[in-house]
């Protein structure tokens, strides 16, 4: 990965480790799908839903529905972080830091506890 910036050697580091470690079944929203493909080998990488809904509940009623079970977030935010951010605010207990690479621009998938 050499000659990639450090936020997106982070993502894809945790792009390849849940392809390798998650089932098959996984569903996993991210904002970078074509590389999470492409580096996690798998096609459990998918897009956010949309539209999406307003309130957190809501939300984890569509990601059931989806079958989604994780979110990979990376340190330069986007749509899959806001999203994160509202449903931990609303309740923490919903996610699970499942896994992290990098120090100084981390990347992080975390599990959905419905």
């Amino acid at each position: 990965l050499y000659g990639y910036p450090d936020g997106l050697q982070s993502y894809i580091q945790v792009c390849e480790w849940a392809g390798k470690n998650l089932p098959d079944s996984s569903q996993i929203v991210c904002d970078k799908q074509p590389e999470a493909i492409a580096y996690g080998g798998k096609f459990i990488f998918v897009r956010l839903p949309n539209p999406l809904p307003r309130t957190a509940d809501s939300i984890l009623t569509v990601f059931k529905d989806h079958r989604i079970s994780h979110l990979l977030l990376s340190n330069s935010g986007g749509n899959v972080a806001n999203v994160a951010q509202f449903l931990y605010q609303t309740n923490p207990a919903i996610l699970t830091q499942v896994h992290q690479e990098g120090a100084a621009e981390p990347a992080y998938l975390f599990k959905i506890n419905y």
